[in-house]
C-alpha cells in the first residue's frame, strides 16, 4: 500500500484500537495501533515499522550513510602531513601543476632553468674545490662566474 498524502484517506483508513483505545489502523490485520499490534508481518503497520528501524538505526550509528561518513572522518588527512593544503582526505587526487601550463609562464620556466644550471655548477665547483684543496694556491673567482652569481642571487632574492 502507498502512503496516503491527502488527510481526508488517512481519517478513512483510522479507526480506534481494538485493545487501548487509542488511534489505529484500519487495514491492520487485528485493528490495532502501532504498539497494540503483534503481527510482524502487517501490512497497515509496515511503513511505520520501517521508520522506526530507520530511526532506531540513526539513533545507534549503524545507519548506511552515518557508516559512509564515519569512515570518510577516519580517512581524513591530519594537517601537516602533507606539504600541499588541499589534500583533505586520503584517496583524494587532484590535479596540484600542469607542464604546459608551466611552461606557459615564463618566470617559472625561466626559475627551473636556473635552478638546474646552478645545480649542475654547484656540483662542478665541489668537485673543483676538492682538487683544489690539494694544491696551497686559490684561484680567484672569473668576472663572469662572479656576474652569474650575483644575478642568481639577486633573483632569488626577488622570489621571495
Amino acid at each position: 500500500m502507498q502512503p496516503n498524502n491527502n488527510l481526508k484517506d488517512d481519517i478513512r483508513v483510522t479507526l480506534k484500537c481494538s485493545k487501548c483505545h487509542k488511534i489505529g489502523r484500519k487495514t491492520c490485520s487485528q485493528q490495532a495501533c502501532i504498539k497494540c499490534c503483534t503481527d510482524d508481518q502487517c501490512e497497515g503497520h509496515r511503513e511505520q515499522r520501517e521508520k522506526d528501524k530507520e530511526k532506531l538505526l540513526i539513533f545507534e550509528g549503524r545507519h548506511p550513510l552515518q557508516l559512509y561518513a564515519k569512515k570518510q572522518r577516519a580517512s581524513a588527512v591530519k594537517p601537516g602531513v602533507f606539504h600541499e593544503p588541499a589534500f583533505r582526505y586520503h584517496g583524494e587526487t587532484l590535479l596540484i601543476w600542469d607542464l604546459q601550463t608551466f611552461m606557459k609562464n615564463p618566470k617559472w620556466r625561466d626559475d627551473a632553468v636556473r635552478k638546474s644550471r646552478r645545480y649542475h655548477v654547484e656540483t662542478a665547483q665541489v668537485v673543483y674545490n676538492q682538487s683544489c684543496a690539494t694544491h696551497s694556491r686559490r684561484r680567484r673567482e672569473s668576472r663572469s662566474k662572479r656576474f652569474n652569481r650575483v644575478m642568481d642571487y639577486l633573483y632569488q632574492q626577488s622570489m621571495k
